[in-house]
Protein backbone atom coordinates (compact mmCIF):
# COMPACT_ATOMS: atom_id res chain seq x y z
CA UNK A 1 0.00 0.00 0.00
CA UNK A 2 2.76 2.88 0.81
CA UNK A 3 4.24 1.75 -2.64
CA UNK A 4 1.30 2.45 -4.26
CA UNK A 5 0.34 5.63 -2.62
CA UNK A 6 4.16 6.81 -3.38
CA UNK A 7 4.15 5.96 -6.68
CA UNK A 8 0.95 7.01 -8.24
CA UNK A 9 1.29 11.04 -7.47
CA UNK A 10 4.87 10.37 -9.72
CA UNK A 11 3.08 8.91 -12.14
CA UNK A 12 0.25 10.87 -12.86
CA UNK A 13 2.53 14.10 -12.51
CA UNK A 14 4.27 12.91 -15.37
CA UNK A 15 1.38 11.95 -17.18
CA UNK A 16 0.18 15.39 -17.11
CA UNK A 17 3.32 16.90 -17.77
CA UNK A 18 3.82 14.83 -20.68
CA UNK A 19 0.18 16.06 -21.77
CA UNK A 20 1.26 19.72 -21.72
CA UNK A 21 4.55 19.58 -23.31
CA UNK A 22 2.99 18.01 -26.59
CA UNK A 23 -0.29 20.32 -26.19
CA UNK A 24 1.94 23.57 -26.12
CA UNK A 25 5.23 22.54 -27.98
CA UNK A 26 5.33 23.36 -32.07
CA UNK A 27 5.08 20.69 -34.51
CA UNK A 28 7.72 19.43 -35.97
CA UNK A 29 6.92 16.63 -37.93
CA UNK A 30 7.27 19.25 -40.87
CA UNK A 31 10.58 19.71 -40.13
CA UNK A 32 12.24 17.77 -42.46
CA UNK A 33 9.81 18.78 -45.37
CA UNK A 34 9.62 22.93 -44.65
CA UNK A 35 13.79 22.52 -44.81
CA UNK A 36 13.91 20.52 -48.30
CA UNK A 37 10.99 22.62 -49.90
CA UNK A 38 13.01 25.80 -48.92
CA UNK A 39 16.14 24.38 -50.66
CA UNK A 40 15.64 25.07 -53.82
CA UNK A 41 12.13 26.74 -56.31
CA UNK A 42 9.93 25.24 -53.69
CA UNK A 43 5.99 25.47 -53.72
CA UNK A 44 5.33 28.41 -52.15
CA UNK A 45 2.07 26.76 -51.20
CA UNK A 46 2.64 24.13 -49.59
CA UNK A 47 5.76 26.01 -47.27
CA UNK A 48 2.42 28.11 -46.41
CA UNK A 49 0.41 25.00 -45.52
CA UNK A 50 3.04 23.22 -43.13
CA UNK A 51 2.97 26.88 -41.70
CA UNK A 52 -0.09 26.88 -40.92
CA UNK A 53 -0.11 23.26 -39.49
CA UNK A 54 2.76 24.18 -36.90
CA UNK A 55 5.95 24.23 -38.84
CA UNK A 56 8.77 24.95 -37.18
CA UNK A 57 10.46 27.72 -39.05
CA UNK A 58 13.19 28.13 -36.68
CA UNK A 59 14.09 24.81 -35.94
CA UNK A 60 17.84 23.48 -37.23
CA UNK A 61 18.23 20.83 -39.22
CA UNK A 62 20.60 17.76 -39.17
CA UNK A 63 22.82 19.81 -40.89
CA UNK A 64 22.71 22.97 -38.67
CA UNK A 65 20.76 24.89 -41.00
CA UNK A 66 17.49 26.89 -39.91
CA UNK A 67 14.75 26.98 -43.47
CA UNK A 68 16.01 30.69 -43.96
CA UNK A 69 19.46 29.79 -44.66
CA UNK A 70 18.26 27.54 -47.64
CA UNK A 71 16.03 30.28 -48.53
CA UNK A 72 18.33 32.94 -48.09
CA UNK A 73 20.44 30.75 -51.18
CA UNK A 74 17.72 30.41 -52.93
CA UNK A 75 14.43 32.21 -54.29
CA UNK A 76 13.25 35.27 -53.01
CA UNK A 77 9.82 34.92 -52.43
CA UNK A 78 10.28 31.72 -50.16
CA UNK A 79 12.58 34.16 -48.33
CA UNK A 80 10.39 36.99 -47.86
CA UNK A 81 7.42 34.44 -46.92
CA UNK A 82 9.44 32.70 -44.19
CA UNK A 83 10.42 36.22 -42.70
CA UNK A 84 6.63 37.59 -42.97
CA UNK A 85 5.96 34.54 -40.69
CA UNK A 86 8.52 35.04 -37.70
CA UNK A 87 11.61 33.28 -38.97
CA UNK A 88 14.36 34.99 -37.23
CA UNK A 89 16.93 37.10 -39.72
CA UNK A 90 19.77 36.34 -37.33
CA UNK A 91 19.70 32.53 -36.57
CA UNK A 92 23.05 30.80 -36.36
CA UNK A 93 24.36 27.48 -37.93
CA UNK A 94 25.62 25.18 -36.00
CA UNK A 95 27.96 22.99 -37.95
CA UNK A 96 29.49 23.44 -40.87
CA UNK A 97 30.07 27.17 -41.87
CA UNK A 98 28.95 27.56 -37.74
CA UNK A 99 27.88 31.20 -36.30
CA UNK A 100 26.83 31.76 -39.93
CA UNK A 101 23.35 33.63 -40.30
CA UNK A 102 20.87 33.54 -42.99
CA UNK A 103 22.76 36.74 -44.60
CA UNK A 104 26.34 34.87 -44.97
CA UNK A 105 24.18 32.55 -47.10
CA UNK A 106 22.61 34.86 -49.07
CA UNK A 107 26.05 36.87 -49.46
CA UNK A 108 27.58 33.70 -50.53
CA UNK A 109 25.66 33.16 -53.26
CA UNK A 110 25.72 37.12 -54.14
CA UNK A 111 21.77 37.26 -53.59
CA UNK A 112 21.73 41.00 -53.10
CA UNK A 113 17.47 40.99 -53.26
CA UNK A 114 17.28 38.04 -50.48
CA UNK A 115 20.41 40.20 -48.78
CA UNK A 116 18.19 43.44 -49.01
CA UNK A 117 15.19 41.84 -47.90
CA UNK A 118 17.47 40.20 -44.68
CA UNK A 119 18.73 43.65 -43.68
CA UNK A 120 15.34 45.36 -43.97
CA UNK A 121 14.16 42.45 -41.35
CA UNK A 122 16.47 43.25 -39.01
CA UNK A 123 19.56 40.86 -40.08
CA UNK A 124 23.06 42.35 -38.39
CA UNK A 125 25.02 43.40 -41.62
CA UNK A 126 28.84 42.57 -39.55
CA UNK A 127 27.43 39.26 -38.33
CA UNK A 128 30.64 37.27 -37.65
CA UNK A 129 30.63 33.49 -38.03
CA UNK A 130 33.07 31.55 -35.49
CA UNK A 131 35.60 32.33 -38.21
CA UNK A 132 35.04 35.90 -37.82
CA UNK A 133 34.07 36.34 -41.16
CA UNK A 134 31.39 38.55 -42.11
CA UNK A 135 28.89 38.25 -44.84
CA UNK A 136 30.90 40.47 -46.96
CA UNK A 137 34.00 38.28 -46.42
CA UNK A 138 32.12 35.16 -47.25
CA UNK A 139 30.97 36.60 -50.34
CA UNK A 140 34.21 37.82 -51.21
CA UNK A 141 36.24 34.10 -49.99
CA UNK A 142 33.86 31.86 -50.96
CA UNK A 143 33.73 33.45 -55.13
CA UNK A 144 37.90 33.52 -54.74
CA UNK A 145 37.90 29.70 -54.07
CA UNK A 146 35.23 28.08 -56.46
CA UNK A 147 36.26 30.68 -59.28
CA UNK A 148 33.77 33.39 -59.88
CA UNK A 149 33.29 34.30 -63.62
CA UNK A 150 30.55 37.01 -63.34
CA UNK A 151 32.22 39.92 -60.98
CA UNK A 152 29.45 42.67 -61.61
CA UNK A 153 27.28 40.24 -58.67
CA UNK A 154 30.29 40.19 -56.28
CA UNK A 155 29.93 44.16 -56.80
CA UNK A 156 26.67 44.69 -56.38
CA UNK A 157 26.16 42.26 -53.27
CA UNK A 158 29.35 44.68 -51.86
CA UNK A 159 27.41 47.38 -52.39
CA UNK A 160 24.41 46.85 -50.81
CA UNK A 161 26.39 45.36 -47.89
CA UNK A 162 28.30 48.81 -47.35
CA UNK A 163 25.13 51.08 -48.33
CA UNK A 164 23.71 49.20 -44.89
CA UNK A 165 26.85 49.44 -42.98
CA UNK A 166 29.17 46.82 -43.73
CA UNK A 167 32.92 46.87 -42.10
CA UNK A 168 35.33 47.57 -45.13
CA UNK A 169 37.88 46.73 -43.00
CA UNK A 170 37.06 43.89 -41.01
CA UNK A 171 39.17 41.10 -40.53
CA UNK A 172 38.54 37.25 -40.20
CA UNK A 173 40.89 34.98 -38.18
CA UNK A 174 43.41 34.30 -40.73
CA UNK A 175 43.60 37.99 -41.46
CA UNK A 176 41.75 38.23 -44.80
CA UNK A 177 40.23 41.47 -45.03
CA UNK A 178 37.52 42.28 -48.32
CA UNK A 179 40.18 44.25 -49.77
CA UNK A 180 43.17 41.80 -49.65
CA UNK A 181 41.38 39.24 -50.58
CA UNK A 182 39.64 40.84 -53.65
CA UNK A 183 42.79 41.40 -55.19
CA UNK A 184 42.67 37.04 -56.29
CA UNK A 185 39.90 37.86 -58.29
CA UNK A 186 40.92 35.40 -61.21
CA UNK A 187 39.33 35.83 -64.63
CA UNK A 188 39.63 32.58 -66.02
CA UNK A 189 38.89 33.90 -69.96
CA UNK A 190 41.75 36.66 -69.38
CA UNK A 191 43.57 34.29 -67.18
CA UNK A 192 45.02 37.06 -65.73
CA UNK A 193 43.69 38.78 -61.78
CA UNK A 194 41.02 41.21 -62.24
CA UNK A 195 41.67 43.99 -59.76
CA UNK A 196 38.38 46.03 -60.25
CA UNK A 197 36.49 44.93 -57.61
CA UNK A 198 40.10 45.72 -55.49
CA UNK A 199 39.57 49.13 -56.39
CA UNK A 200 36.46 49.61 -55.64
CA UNK A 201 37.06 49.00 -52.02
CA UNK A 202 40.34 50.62 -51.89
CA UNK A 203 38.22 54.03 -53.22
CA UNK A 204 35.25 53.13 -51.05
CA UNK A 205 37.25 53.71 -47.89
CA UNK A 206 39.40 50.55 -47.48
CA UNK A 207 42.78 50.55 -45.75
CA UNK A 208 45.20 48.76 -47.60
CA UNK A 209 48.11 46.52 -47.05
CA UNK A 210 51.14 45.80 -48.66
CA UNK A 211 49.62 42.57 -50.42
CA UNK A 212 46.69 44.52 -51.74
CA UNK A 213 48.52 47.50 -52.58
CA UNK A 214 51.04 45.10 -55.06
CA UNK A 215 48.11 43.22 -55.84
CA UNK A 216 46.58 46.25 -57.24
CA UNK A 217 49.92 46.90 -58.73
CA UNK A 218 49.83 50.42 -57.09
CA UNK A 219 53.61 50.59 -56.74
CA UNK A 220 53.42 54.33 -55.60
CA UNK A 221 51.32 53.79 -52.92
CA UNK A 222 53.90 50.38 -52.05
CA UNK A 223 56.42 52.63 -51.31
CA UNK A 224 54.77 55.35 -49.04
CA UNK A 225 53.47 52.31 -46.82
CA UNK A 226 57.03 50.82 -46.98
CA UNK A 227 58.20 53.98 -44.91
CA UNK A 228 55.31 53.33 -42.54
CA UNK A 229 55.80 49.33 -42.00
CA UNK A 230 57.74 46.83 -41.51
CA UNK A 231 58.06 44.27 -44.23
CA UNK A 232 58.43 41.04 -41.92
CA UNK A 233 55.11 42.28 -40.30
CA UNK A 234 53.29 41.59 -43.59
CA UNK A 235 51.59 37.69 -43.29
CA UNK A 236 52.09 37.39 -46.72
CA UNK A 237 56.47 38.40 -48.63
CA UNK A 238 55.93 41.11 -50.55
CA UNK A 239 57.67 39.55 -53.05
CA UNK A 240 55.73 36.05 -52.93
CA UNK A 241 52.85 38.68 -53.72
CA UNK A 242 54.61 40.88 -56.69
CA UNK A 243 55.68 37.20 -58.06
CA UNK A 244 52.38 35.61 -57.68
CA UNK A 245 50.50 38.98 -59.55
CA UNK A 246 53.85 39.42 -62.11
CA UNK A 247 54.34 42.75 -60.74
CA UNK A 248 57.81 43.24 -62.68
CA UNK A 249 57.97 46.74 -61.70
CA UNK A 250 57.63 45.78 -58.70
CA UNK A 251 59.81 43.32 -58.29
CA UNK A 252 62.21 45.19 -59.38
CA UNK A 253 61.62 47.85 -56.82
CA UNK A 254 61.67 45.27 -53.89
CA UNK A 255 65.18 44.00 -54.94
CA UNK A 256 66.42 47.63 -55.31
CA UNK A 257 65.33 47.68 -51.48
CA UNK A 258 67.45 45.07 -50.79
CA UNK A 259 65.35 41.68 -51.43
CA UNK A 260 67.60 39.11 -51.90
CA UNK A 261 66.62 36.94 -55.16
CA UNK A 262 68.71 33.99 -53.59
CA UNK A 263 67.13 33.77 -50.54
CA UNK A 264 64.01 31.80 -49.88
CA UNK A 265 60.35 32.83 -49.10
CA UNK A 266 56.99 31.48 -49.31
CA UNK A 267 57.58 28.39 -47.00
CA UNK A 268 61.07 27.47 -48.16
CA UNK A 269 60.59 28.13 -52.03
CA UNK A 270 62.92 30.29 -53.91
CA UNK A 271 61.85 33.34 -55.46
CA UNK A 272 62.99 31.96 -58.85
CA UNK A 273 61.17 28.62 -58.80
CA UNK A 274 57.93 30.43 -57.93
CA UNK A 275 58.54 32.81 -60.46
CA UNK A 276 58.77 29.89 -62.75
CA UNK A 277 55.63 27.82 -61.12
CA UNK A 278 52.94 30.70 -60.95
CA UNK A 279 53.84 33.22 -63.73
CA UNK A 280 53.45 32.36 -67.77
CA UNK A 281 56.03 35.35 -69.04
CA UNK A 282 59.25 34.37 -67.88
CA UNK A 283 60.53 37.79 -67.53
CA UNK A 284 60.71 37.75 -63.46
CA UNK A 285 62.58 34.70 -63.94
CA UNK A 286 65.02 36.28 -66.06
CA UNK A 287 64.81 39.05 -63.78
CA UNK A 288 66.07 36.55 -61.00
CA UNK A 289 68.65 35.15 -63.08
CA UNK A 290 70.21 38.14 -63.67
CA UNK A 291 70.35 38.88 -60.45
CA UNK A 292 72.45 35.49 -59.22
CA UNK A 293 69.64 33.51 -58.75
CA UNK A 294 70.86 29.61 -59.26
CA UNK A 295 68.98 27.90 -62.12
CA UNK A 296 69.33 24.62 -60.78
CA UNK A 297 68.58 25.11 -57.68
CA UNK A 298 66.18 22.87 -55.63
CA UNK A 299 63.10 24.60 -53.49
CA UNK A 300 61.67 22.20 -51.05
CA UNK A 301 57.70 22.98 -50.01
CA UNK A 302 54.60 21.46 -49.51
CA UNK A 303 53.37 22.74 -52.41
CA UNK A 304 50.57 20.58 -53.64
CA UNK A 305 51.12 21.67 -57.49
CA UNK A 306 54.30 20.70 -57.44
CA UNK A 307 57.12 18.04 -56.20
CA UNK A 308 58.49 18.64 -52.90
CA UNK A 309 61.89 19.06 -54.23
CA UNK A 310 62.19 20.75 -57.65
CA UNK A 311 64.40 22.45 -59.58
CA UNK A 312 63.02 25.26 -61.77
CA UNK A 313 63.28 22.94 -65.21
CA UNK A 314 61.13 20.31 -63.25
CA UNK A 315 58.62 22.74 -62.55
CA UNK A 316 58.61 24.45 -65.96
CA UNK A 317 58.51 20.95 -67.55
CA UNK A 318 54.84 19.43 -64.93
CA UNK A 319 53.51 23.94 -65.24
CA UNK A 320 53.70 22.85 -68.98
CA UNK A 321 55.36 26.41 -70.07
CA UNK A 322 57.03 26.43 -73.30
CA UNK A 323 58.62 29.64 -72.62
CA UNK A 324 59.69 29.44 -69.38
CA UNK A 325 60.92 26.17 -70.44
CA UNK A 326 62.74 26.94 -73.27
CA UNK A 327 64.41 30.23 -71.74
CA UNK A 328 65.62 28.03 -68.97
CA UNK A 329 66.86 25.63 -71.14
CA UNK A 330 68.75 28.80 -73.59
CA UNK A 331 70.35 30.13 -70.33
CA UNK A 332 71.96 26.75 -69.84
CA UNK A 333 69.89 24.67 -66.99
CA UNK A 334 70.74 21.51 -66.18
CA UNK A 335 68.41 19.01 -68.06
CA UNK A 336 69.32 16.27 -66.56
CA UNK A 337 68.92 17.21 -63.21
CA UNK A 338 68.07 15.30 -60.63
CA UNK A 339 65.19 16.20 -57.42
CA UNK A 340 65.03 14.31 -54.23
CA UNK A 341 63.92 11.60 -56.28
CA UNK A 342 66.44 11.01 -58.14
CA UNK A 343 64.15 11.84 -61.26
CA UNK A 344 64.82 14.20 -63.95
CA UNK A 345 62.60 16.44 -65.87
CA UNK A 346 62.10 13.82 -68.58
CA UNK A 347 60.87 11.65 -65.92
CA UNK A 348 58.01 14.20 -64.98
CA UNK A 349 57.06 14.72 -68.84
CA UNK A 350 57.23 10.92 -69.20
CA UNK A 351 54.98 10.66 -66.01
CA UNK A 352 52.04 12.80 -66.90
CA UNK A 353 52.00 12.97 -70.23
CA UNK A 354 53.99 16.38 -70.99
CA UNK A 355 54.56 15.15 -74.29
CA UNK A 356 55.64 18.60 -75.54
CA UNK A 357 58.57 18.80 -72.84
CA UNK A 358 59.91 15.73 -73.64
CA UNK A 359 60.51 16.81 -77.24
CA UNK A 360 62.16 20.07 -75.81
CA UNK A 361 63.92 17.41 -73.52
CA UNK A 362 64.77 14.78 -76.15
CA UNK A 363 65.69 17.20 -78.93
CA UNK A 364 68.79 18.23 -76.68
CA UNK A 365 69.94 15.17 -76.02
CA UNK A 366 69.20 14.35 -72.13
CA UNK A 367 70.69 11.30 -71.01
CA UNK A 368 67.19 9.03 -70.97
CA UNK A 369 68.46 5.80 -68.88
CA UNK A 370 69.17 7.75 -65.52
CA UNK A 371 67.35 5.89 -63.31
CA UNK A 372 65.45 7.22 -59.83
CA UNK A 373 65.92 5.42 -56.10
CA UNK A 374 63.28 3.29 -57.11
CA UNK A 375 65.00 2.44 -60.28
CA UNK A 376 62.80 3.67 -62.59
CA UNK A 377 63.65 5.22 -65.95
CA UNK A 378 61.74 7.84 -67.33
CA UNK A 379 60.02 5.45 -69.84
CA UNK A 380 59.20 3.17 -67.49
CA UNK A 381 57.24 6.04 -65.73
CA UNK A 382 55.70 6.59 -69.19
CA UNK A 383 54.58 2.53 -69.26
CA UNK A 384 53.35 2.70 -65.52
CA UNK A 385 51.40 5.86 -66.36
CA UNK A 386 50.15 4.67 -69.63
CA UNK A 387 52.03 6.34 -71.95
CA UNK A 388 54.37 3.90 -73.32
CA UNK A 389 53.33 4.47 -77.00
CA UNK A 390 53.87 8.20 -77.24
CA UNK A 391 57.23 7.29 -75.21
CA UNK A 392 58.37 5.12 -77.82
CA UNK A 393 57.55 7.15 -80.90
CA UNK A 394 59.15 10.19 -78.98
CA UNK A 395 62.11 8.40 -78.47
CA UNK A 396 62.75 7.05 -81.92
CA UNK A 397 62.09 10.10 -83.71
CA UNK A 398 65.40 11.76 -81.67
CA UNK A 399 67.11 8.75 -82.57
CA UNK A 400 67.22 7.16 -79.15
CA UNK A 401 67.73 3.22 -78.95
CA UNK A 402 64.50 1.34 -78.61
CA UNK A 403 63.29 1.24 -75.06
CA UNK A 404 62.44 -2.06 -75.19
CA UNK A 405 66.21 -2.99 -74.52
CA UNK A 406 65.97 -2.01 -71.43
CA UNK A 407 65.33 -3.85 -68.08
CA UNK A 408 61.80 -4.54 -68.03
CA UNK A 409 60.73 -2.56 -64.44
CA UNK A 410 58.16 -5.43 -63.06
CA UNK A 411 57.70 -3.13 -59.78
CA UNK A 412 55.81 -0.60 -62.68
CA UNK A 413 53.96 -3.24 -63.89
CA UNK A 414 53.13 -4.41 -60.66
CA UNK A 415 51.97 -0.36 -59.86
CA UNK A 416 49.70 -0.90 -63.20
CA UNK A 417 48.01 -4.05 -62.00
CA UNK A 418 47.10 -2.74 -58.63
CA UNK A 419 45.73 0.41 -60.11
CA UNK A 420 43.59 -2.06 -62.40
CA UNK A 421 41.87 -3.75 -59.00
CA UNK A 422 41.45 -0.90 -57.57
CA UNK A 423 39.77 0.71 -60.74
CA UNK A 424 37.12 -2.41 -60.99
CA UNK A 425 35.06 -0.78 -57.97
CA UNK A 426 36.50 2.63 -57.92
CA UNK A 427 35.23 2.98 -62.02
CA UNK A 428 32.60 0.91 -62.14
CA UNK A 429 31.53 1.84 -65.40
CA UNK A 430 34.97 0.50 -66.89
CA UNK A 431 34.33 -2.63 -64.39
CA UNK A 432 35.41 -4.96 -67.33
CA UNK A 433 37.95 -3.12 -68.83
CA UNK A 434 39.61 -2.75 -65.61
CA UNK A 435 39.51 -6.78 -65.48
CA UNK A 436 40.81 -6.95 -68.69
CA UNK A 437 44.13 -5.48 -68.30
CA UNK A 438 44.18 -6.87 -65.30
CA UNK A 439 44.29 -10.58 -66.53
CA UNK A 440 46.32 -8.98 -69.14
CA UNK A 441 49.33 -7.63 -67.01
CA UNK A 442 49.48 -11.11 -65.43
CA UNK A 443 49.51 -12.61 -68.37
CA UNK A 444 52.17 -10.66 -69.79
CA UNK A 445 54.59 -10.12 -66.81
CA UNK A 446 53.95 -13.25 -64.60
CA UNK A 447 57.08 -12.28 -62.70
CA UNK A 448 54.83 -9.89 -60.93
CA UNK A 449 53.21 -12.57 -58.39
CA UNK A 450 56.77 -12.50 -57.30
CA UNK A 451 57.37 -9.48 -56.26
CA UNK A 452 56.37 -6.60 -53.68
CA UNK A 453 55.57 -2.84 -54.64
CA UNK A 454 57.95 -0.82 -52.26
CA UNK A 455 55.60 2.20 -53.59
CA UNK A 456 52.14 0.92 -52.33
CA UNK A 457 53.91 -1.77 -49.66
CA UNK A 458 51.89 -4.29 -51.61
CA UNK A 459 51.92 -7.56 -53.75
CA UNK A 460 49.53 -8.47 -56.28
CA UNK A 461 48.11 -11.85 -54.35
CA UNK A 462 46.89 -9.31 -51.64
CA UNK A 463 45.43 -6.94 -54.29
CA UNK A 464 43.99 -9.66 -55.68
CA UNK A 465 42.12 -10.77 -52.36
CA UNK A 466 41.02 -7.35 -51.38
CA UNK A 467 38.80 -7.63 -54.42
CA UNK A 468 37.89 -11.00 -55.01
CA UNK A 469 34.47 -10.52 -54.11
CA UNK A 470 34.63 -7.88 -56.68
CA UNK A 471 36.72 -9.90 -59.38
CA UNK A 472 37.22 -13.55 -58.20
CA UNK A 473 38.70 -14.71 -62.10
CA UNK A 474 41.69 -12.53 -60.82
CA UNK A 475 42.33 -14.31 -57.63
CA UNK A 476 42.35 -17.77 -59.41
CA UNK A 477 44.97 -16.68 -62.48
CA UNK A 478 47.11 -14.89 -59.55
CA UNK A 479 47.49 -18.61 -58.24
CA UNK A 480 47.55 -19.92 -61.42
CA UNK A 481 51.12 -18.43 -61.52
CA UNK A 482 52.07 -19.21 -58.26
CA UNK A 483 52.99 -16.42 -56.38
CA UNK A 484 55.20 -16.28 -53.51
CA UNK A 485 53.17 -17.23 -50.29
CA UNK A 486 55.82 -15.81 -47.76
CA UNK A 487 55.72 -11.82 -48.86
CA UNK A 488 53.67 -9.67 -46.46
CA UNK A 489 51.64 -6.49 -47.35
CA UNK A 490 51.72 -3.03 -45.20
CA UNK A 491 50.01 -4.75 -42.24
CA UNK A 492 52.45 -8.01 -42.05
CA UNK A 493 50.14 -10.02 -43.27
CA UNK A 494 51.14 -13.27 -45.49
CA UNK A 495 48.53 -14.19 -48.45
CA UNK A 496 47.10 -16.81 -46.13
CA UNK A 497 46.36 -14.08 -43.09
CA UNK A 498 45.12 -11.71 -45.86
CA UNK A 499 42.49 -14.11 -47.00
CA UNK A 500 41.21 -15.32 -43.54
CA UNK A 501 40.80 -11.95 -42.77
CA UNK A 502 37.11 -10.85 -43.36
CA UNK A 503 34.38 -10.36 -41.15
CA UNK A 504 32.39 -9.88 -44.06
CA UNK A 505 29.44 -11.96 -46.05
CA UNK A 506 32.25 -13.56 -48.20
CA UNK A 507 33.92 -16.67 -46.83
CA UNK A 508 37.13 -16.85 -47.23
CA UNK A 509 37.57 -18.77 -50.92
CA UNK A 510 37.98 -22.59 -49.35
CA UNK A 511 39.38 -23.54 -53.19
CA UNK A 512 42.37 -20.95 -52.80
CA UNK A 513 42.92 -21.48 -49.02
CA UNK A 514 43.61 -25.32 -50.39
CA UNK A 515 45.83 -24.41 -53.09
CA UNK A 516 47.69 -21.69 -50.97
CA UNK A 517 48.36 -24.82 -48.27
CA UNK A 518 49.12 -27.40 -51.44
CA UNK A 519 51.68 -24.15 -52.03
CA UNK A 520 53.68 -24.21 -49.10
CA UNK A 521 51.99 -21.64 -46.96
CA UNK A 522 52.61 -21.33 -43.25
CA UNK A 523 49.25 -22.11 -41.58
CA UNK A 524 51.07 -20.88 -38.37
CA UNK A 525 52.16 -17.74 -39.65
CA UNK A 526 51.60 -14.39 -37.21
CA UNK A 527 50.94 -10.89 -38.10
CA UNK A 528 52.32 -7.43 -36.37
CA UNK A 529 50.12 -8.31 -33.26
CA UNK A 530 50.64 -12.33 -33.24
CA UNK A 531 47.74 -13.37 -34.40
CA UNK A 532 47.32 -16.21 -36.72
CA UNK A 533 44.90 -17.78 -39.21
CA UNK A 534 42.71 -19.21 -36.66
CA UNK A 535 42.39 -15.77 -34.32
CA UNK A 536 41.22 -14.46 -37.28
CA UNK A 537 38.89 -17.25 -38.06
CA UNK A 538 37.68 -17.52 -34.39
CA UNK A 539 36.87 -13.95 -34.08
CA UNK A 540 34.41 -13.83 -37.31
CA UNK A 541 31.13 -13.30 -36.47
CA UNK A 542 29.89 -15.62 -39.92
CA UNK A 543 30.32 -19.66 -38.83
CA UNK A 544 33.61 -20.23 -40.97
CA UNK A 545 33.89 -23.96 -40.23
CA UNK A 546 34.77 -25.44 -43.19
CA UNK A 547 37.73 -22.71 -43.55
CA UNK A 548 38.40 -23.70 -39.65
CA UNK A 549 38.25 -27.53 -40.28
CA UNK A 550 41.08 -26.90 -43.28
CA UNK A 551 43.48 -25.00 -41.57
CA UNK A 552 43.01 -27.12 -38.09
CA UNK A 553 42.93 -30.83 -40.78
CA UNK A 554 46.81 -29.71 -42.41
CA UNK A 555 48.31 -28.72 -38.97
CA UNK A 556 47.38 -25.48 -37.30
CA UNK A 557 47.89 -24.86 -33.97
CA UNK A 558 44.63 -24.25 -32.10
CA UNK A 559 46.06 -22.36 -29.23
CA UNK A 560 48.71 -20.64 -30.80
CA UNK A 561 49.23 -17.56 -28.68
CA UNK A 562 49.32 -13.53 -30.11
CA UNK A 563 51.39 -10.87 -28.73
CA UNK A 564 48.84 -10.70 -25.48
CA UNK A 565 49.25 -14.55 -25.13
CA UNK A 566 45.35 -15.02 -25.78
CA UNK A 567 45.01 -18.17 -27.82
CA UNK A 568 42.05 -18.39 -30.85
CA UNK A 569 39.52 -19.75 -28.37
CA UNK A 570 40.37 -17.14 -25.57
CA UNK A 571 39.70 -14.14 -27.94
CA UNK A 572 36.51 -15.36 -28.92
CA UNK A 573 35.32 -16.38 -25.35
CA UNK A 574 36.30 -12.55 -24.50
CA UNK A 575 34.45 -11.26 -27.00
CA UNK A 576 31.16 -9.06 -26.72
CA UNK A 577 28.25 -8.45 -28.59
CA UNK A 578 28.18 -9.73 -32.39
CA UNK A 579 31.37 -10.69 -32.36
CA UNK A 580 30.85 -13.32 -29.31
CA UNK A 581 29.75 -16.59 -31.54
CA UNK A 582 28.71 -19.51 -29.66
CA UNK A 583 28.73 -22.10 -32.39
CA UNK A 584 32.47 -21.35 -32.99
CA UNK A 585 33.07 -21.81 -29.48
CA UNK A 586 31.64 -24.77 -29.01
CA UNK A 587 33.33 -26.13 -32.14
CA UNK A 588 36.58 -24.75 -30.97
CA UNK A 589 36.35 -26.41 -27.33
CA UNK A 590 35.39 -29.65 -29.49
CA UNK A 591 38.44 -29.13 -31.55
CA UNK A 592 40.96 -28.57 -27.75
CA UNK A 593 41.02 -24.77 -27.74
CA UNK A 594 41.65 -23.72 -24.37
CA UNK A 595 42.47 -19.78 -23.47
Amino acid sequence: MFLKKKFMPNFWTMAIALIAITCCSPDTSYAAEIHKLCDGDGNIEKIMKLIKEGADINQLDENGMAPLHYASKHGYPICELLLKNGANPNIRREKDNRGETPLHSAARKCYWKNATLLLLRGADVNAKSEDLATPLLVSLTSNVLRGAKDFSTLKQIAEVLLKNGADINVKDRTGNTPLNTAIYLYDKDRESYDSALAEFFYKSGAVPDMESLIGMGRLDLLKQSMKENKIDDQRRSPLYVAILFERVEIVEYLISIGLDPKKPIARNWLPLNIAVARNKSPKIAEYFLDHGADINAISFSPNQSFPTSSAPIHIAVVADNANMAKMLINRGADLNRKDDYARTPLHKAFSIGRFAMAELLLEKKVNEKIKDHEGQTAFDMAVASGHEEEAISLLKKYGYPSPYNYKINYEAKLELFMKAMSDIVEQKDKKDEAIREAEQLLQTYPEIVKIRSSFRDNTAIHSAINYNSFAPSILKSVMKLKPDLTLRNNAQQTPLLCLVDSCGPNKPDTEVLKKMIAGGADLNTKDHAGNSPLHFIARCNQNYFEAAEILLQNGADINARNNDQITPFGSIVRATGYRRNPKMIEFLRKHGGIE
